[in-house]
Formats: C-alpha cells, sequence, structure tokens
C-alpha cells in the first residue's frame, strides 16, 4: 500500500481481499501488498504475467479475470 494513500483504512479492512496486479504495475513490490491488510480473513494476490498496469487491456487479461472467479467461491463461507 503506497504511503500516505489509504494504508490506515486497509488496516481495518476485515473481509477477503483480492490483489490483481501485472508483472509491470503501479506497485514496486506487489507481494508485499498483502501485509497492508493485517485483519483481513484472507488475502489473495494474483501477479498476472504479460500484464502492465492497464488489466482491461492486456492480452492476459482473461488470466486476471479467471483467478479471480476461481476466488470469489473460496470466500464464501
Amino acid at each position: 500500500m503506497a504511503p500516505g494513500a489509504v494504508a490506515p483504512e486497509a488496516t481495518v479492512i476485515s473481509c477477503p481481499v483480492f490483489l490483481g496486479f501485472g508483472e509491470r504495475d503501479l506497485a514496486d513490490e506487489p507481494r508485499a501488498e498483502p501485509g497492508a491488510y493485517p485483519a483481513s480473513s484472507d488475502v489473495s494476490l494474483f501477479v498476472c504475467p504479460g500484464m502492465a498496469h492497464m488489466h482491461n487491456f492486456a492480452e492476459t487479461r482473461r488470466q486476471l479475470w479467471d483467478r479471480f472467479l476461481a476466488w470469489l467461491p473460496v470466500t464464501r463461507g
């Protein structure tokens, strides 16, 4: 979570969180991002190969959306 952005708010999110990034995205260290959600019951991270920040324009966008759709049922308890 970028310093000064919404980091304080992220610390109190307790619901499941899906983090989807491209391998060339705005986050400097996407694999460090789950640490911003210590109260979340589930934090899932997916770094999509061949993708930059504009996810819906990437040729690999289907990989991201398929991974997200597979994650949704897991979060329903």
